[in-house]
């Protein structure tokens, strides 16, 4: 249960550190939020909804069993940005379903295999808990790159990492 185990408190470390991102970016003015910082996705804002957008894809994804070709990722017109305070409000329900999806899994079912479509004509089974992992780490790369964008503002970010988390549960 160890792999579970781990793979749970790095689910919920993500959704602390993600809050206490959204927290500090509530603070910051309209212009701050949008500022082109030169950095991933440009801005703040729309770092968020970035990782926001990929997060519940990658949740989706687990909780149906079923990835999309990867080589079309990307490809579509991206949604339409939403705010900060949406954010706050519309992300917790999906930490909420990856963490009650996770919690509810054997190891066994962890490890199962979801078939995905990698290159035209091109093929590869992905574990469950692979996604997972590739989910947890996108959303720390591009934490990261908000917290250099808020430095880049003038701000002192929270302190959002592991360690501080396991001192806080």
């Amino acid at each position: 249960m160890i792999a579970k185990t781990l793979l749970l408190a790095d689910v919920r470390y993500s959704e602390w550190a993600t809050r206490r991102l959204l927290e500090a970016a509530s603070a910051l003015t309209a212009e701050e939020r949008i500022r082109d910082l030169g950095q991933s996705h440009r801005g703040v804002v729309a770092t968020l909804n970035h990782y926001f957008v990929s997060e519940r894809l990658w949740v989706d994804c687990l909780a149906t069993h079923k990835l999309p070709p990867l080589y079309t990722l990307g490809q579509s017109a991206p949604p339409p940005y939403i705010s900060i305070e949406e954010l706050q409000r519309e992300w917790p329900p999906i930490w909420r379903r990856l963490d009650a999806w996770l919690a509810g899994l054997t190891e066994g079912e962890l490890a199962a295999l979801i078939p995905c479509e990698t290159l035209p004509g091109q093929f590869r089974d992905f574990p469950r808990w692979e996604i997972l992992r590739h989910d947890v780490n996108h959303a720390t790369l591009h934490r990261g790159q908000v917290v250099g964008m808020l430095r880049q503002l003038g701000k002192q970010p929270p302190n959002v990492d592991i360690m501080t988390y396991y001192l806080s549960v």
